[in-house]
C-alpha cells in the first residue's frame, strides 16, 4: 500500500515497492490490481498493466474492481467486446459498483451509439480515406 501512496511523488520508488509486493505475494489480488492500475493510470506500460489486472481476476474472478479497471484499460486496445464484458461483469458482481455503472451508461447506452457507434464511425472514416477520400 505504501508504494501506491508514494508513486505520485516518487514514481520509480513507488513502482519498485509495488513490484516487490507482487514478487513477495504473487497471489495477492490487491497487489496485482494496484500495480496494474498504476502502470495503466500513469501510462507506463499498458501491456504489463493488462497482465497484472488479468492476474488479479485469475486470483479472484469475483473481484469487481479489477474487472472494471481492466475494462478501462482495454479502451486503449480498442477491444469493445472485452471492454463491455468486463464492465458488465463488474456490475454482475456488484450491481451498485459506481464506476461500472457510470462506464456502462457512458460507453454502452441502451439506445446504442456510445463506444460501439464511435468505433463504427472511426472504421468508416478509415475506409473512406483508403478509398481515396
Amino acid at each position: 500500500a505504501y508504494g501506491s501512496l508514494i508513486v505520485d511523488t516518487q514514481q520509480a520508488k513507488g513502482l519498485e515497492l509495488m513490484q516487490k509486493a507482487v514478487d513477495l505475494d504473487p497471489h495477492s489480488k490487491i497487489c496485482q490490481k494496484n500495480l496494474g492500475d498504476t502502470l495503466a493510470k500513469k501510462q507506463i506500460d499498458l501491456r504489463r498493466a493488462r497482465i497484472h489486472l488479468e492476474n488479479a481476476i485469475r486470483i479472484d474472478p469475483l473481484y469487481a474492481d479489477a474487472h472494471n479497471n481492466l475494462g478501462n484499460l482495454l479502451l486503449a486496445f480498442d477491444n469493445v467486446d472485452l471492454v463491455e464484458h468486463h464492465y458488465r461483469e463488474a456490475l454482475r458482481l456488484n450491481p451498485a459498483h459506481p464506476n461500472a455503472l457510470e462506464n456502462v451508461a457512458r460507453f454502452f447506452p441502451p439506445g446504442g451509439g456510445g463506444l460501439r457507434g464511435a468505433m463504427r464511425e472511426r472504421e468508416a472514416e478509415k475506409g473512406t480515406r483508403k478509398g481515396g477520400g
